[in-house]
């Protein structure tokens, strides 16, 4: 299935909802964020931010690279999850599980042009080497790894839906941000104050309603 032909402005907001929900996730895991960009590039949307470890640790161990590429993939997960959550808000009821496949096959590119599906897909394969023997055949390898991608997404989504209503109020929030036909950039410390914001609205939000989102600053 194809997806719909989206204006301008919407591929610009799927980006927004990309990068935010990879930075709430990055920060969740443990990585300090940089601002974010989208930028359309003849008729071509793209999303670029930065992640790094604020460990000095480094990678100095199996475990410590293994845990790394795990959080990295996680946070590509919650791109690829900000964007099917873009797309169900956009589309409603008329959404169909094709819409989601065509999504991740074809979704917001990075800085260097590549989607998160196609960096998954090698993290995922350099993780499966980690932690399994060689495989017998190429279909063993590619149910290992989509075994794996399918752990991480599932841990990534149910972090980002207990905080779903937070997201909601900060992708809001950023859309608001001045932008142009060739689209816009936000700095870490104007998303810093924006998430302050949103955990404040939704924490009000949430106590109307008698419920605790449980969500809080990193």
């Amino acid at each position: 299935m194809l997806l719909p032909e989206f204006e301008k402005h919407e591929n610009q907001n799927r980006a927004v909802y990309r990068e935010v929900a990879q930075r709430l996730m990055a920060k969740h895991l443990g990585f300090k964020a940089s601002g974010i960009q989208v930028k359309m590039t003849n008729g071509h949307v793209s999303g670029v931010s930065n992640y790094f470890l604020e460990t000095s640790n480094g990678l100095v161990s199996p475990a410590l690279v293994h845990d790394y590429l795990t959080k990295r993939i996680m946070v590509l997960c919650a791109g690829v999850w900000g964007e099917v959550h873009w797309l169900h808000l956009l589309l409603g009821d008329d959404m169909k599980n094709d819409h989601v496949t065509a999504l991740y096959d074809n979704g917001v590119l990075d800085g260097s042009l590549l989607t998160n599906r196609a960096k998954i897909l090698e993290l995922s394969t350099i993780l499966t080497g980690m932690q399994h023997e060689p495989a017998d055949s190429y279909k063993e390898m590619d149910d290992q790894s989509h075994s794996l991608f399918a752990e991480n997404y599932q841990r990534t989504v149910d972090y980002l839906k207990e905080h779903q209503d937070m997201f909601n109020c900060l992708a809001g929030l950023v859309l608001e941000r001045p932008r142009s036909q060739d689209g816009m950039s936000v700095s870490d410390e104007v998303l810093n104050n924006l998430e302050e914001i949103a955990i404040e609205r939704t924490a009000i939000e949430m106590a109307d309603k008698g419920v605790e989102d449980g969500f809080t600053k990193s």
